[in-house]
């Protein structure tokens, strides 16, 4: 993320199901740069776009694992992220996102 010129969009926490594909983003034009961490104990797989499946799409591991999105990654994208979580119950991950 360049230093300085990205302003904060959102960031907090999403319960992420793991029962069905949750929206962790929202569609964003704007988007600069966005970070998803997980700090559960279980593994969450997010997808760009699309309903989030167990076992496909990028994994996010548990305990710390984390996806940064933005220009200088190769990966920026403005759609929806969705994930779902493979453990039982729902899991809380943290999001930060900059326009």
């Amino acid at each position: 993320m360049a230093q300085g010129t990205d302003t904060p969009a959102g960031q907090g926490t999403v319960s992420v199901s793991n029962a069905v594909s949750t929206e962790i983003l929202a569609a964003n034009r704007s988007r600069q740069y966005a970070a998803i961490t997980n700090n559960s104990v279980e593994d969450v797989w997010v997808s760009f776009g699309a309903t989030a499946v167990v076992g496909e799409g990028i994994l996010i591991q548990a305990n710390g694992g984390a996806l940064e999105i933005g220009e200088e990654y190769d990966n920026l994208f403005w759609g929806a992220v969705n994930g779902i979580n493979a453990g039982a119950g729902a899991v809380n991950v943290a999001f930060l996102e900059m326009v």
